[in-house]
């Protein structure tokens, strides 16, 4: 990669984990799906502010086709529903637990990617999915010396919080693919834009669906929720133009496995979380697993 994509590759992943922090420290304070509109909402005037300065008032003309639309409404139900899934995970576990297992999205991105984008695995990539499917199994604390791998998986099963990550996990794997799909007819910030739109109409009629329609924001929450929807559409952006440069899996793999080790770090410093020796080696395990899952034809 060139020094400016390895520049956006690293920007893009410390601001996802500069948001699952933030996220983690408000998911204690409100609940899930109200944390999720207000995220969103607060979203909308910072894309529209960014496509106002790099495109002023113009709108694509590619908006309105069906080869944009169509992965961009899969890309908001893949995130409304994923976002759903990450807020309940985190408010239930502890960070160290739960976001390890979003290394598991690269396998979901390798195998959504063959059909789609036209991605083909390599053995070594095989090997990777094996690894991280393995390390995933060391996350769980289970009680005895030496568990068995049944009872290890046992163990992750059971946790309802595991459970609603790993669903995070297949479900923001197919994100970044239609936004790739997306991308190839509109500018980054009209199509953030229209996202954050969507995501935030689809998070809200779900709030009225459930007839769980969000209070007043508390004000001592509203700078923090300002902030994060800040880094969060630094972190999307900054994304988004990755993508636009590398393939998807390439991106996802060296997101995952970074982001993971930091998870674990933050998870340490942050909410004094206990970084235990089972943890410590599902996150080396899965970190070499990532790389392997998505490592480029020609070099293994």
């Amino acid at each position: 990669m060139s020094p400016l994509l390895w520049a956006v590759v690293l920007s893009s992943t410390l601001a996802w984990a500069v948001f699952d922090v933030l996220r983690k420290r408000l998911a204690g304070k409100i609940p899930a799906l109200e944390l999720a509109v207000w995220l969103t909402l607060a979203q909308i005037p910072l894309y529209a502010a960014w496509w106002l300065v790099a495109l002023g008032p113009v709108v694509p003309s590619s908006v309105g086709t069906l080869d944009y639309l169509g992965p961009t409404a899969a890309s908001v139900v893949f995130n409304v529903a994923a976002n759903l899934l990450f807020l309940a995970a985190v408010g239930s576990a502890d960070l160290g637990a739960t976001i390890p297992l979003l290394s598991l999205t690269p396998v979901f991105v390798a195998l959504g990617s063959i059909p789609l984008l036209g991605e083909r695995l390599q053995p070594a990539n095989w090997l990777g999915i094996a690894l991280v499917t393995v390390g995933a199994l060391f996350l769980p604390e289970v009680d005895g010396q030496r568990p068995t791998l049944r009872a290890r998986l046992g163990a992750l099963v059971a946790r309802r919080s595991s459970l609603f990550m790993v669903g995070t996990a297949a479900l923001w794997a197919m994100t970044p693919v239609m936004d790739k799909l997306a991308l190839r007819h509109v500018p980054v910030p009209a199509h953030g834009s229209f996202l954050a739109v969507g995501v935030f109409v689809s998070t809200a009629l779900v709030a009225i669906a459930t007839r769980r329609v969000p209070s007043r924001l508390p004000a001592r929450q509203l700078g923090l929720v300002l902030v994060a929807a800040l880094v969060s559409v630094l972190a999307l952006g900054l994304q988004f133009v990755a993508i636009g440069l590398t393939m998807v899996s390439v991106f996802e793999a060296f997101k995952r496995a970074v982001g993971l080790l930091l998870a674990l770090l933050m998870g340490a410093i942050v909410f004094r979380e206990r970084p235990t020796r089972s943890r410590m080696v599902a996150g080396l395990i899965m970190a070499v697993g990532v790389v392997l899952v998505l490592l480029p034809a020609g070099e293994v």
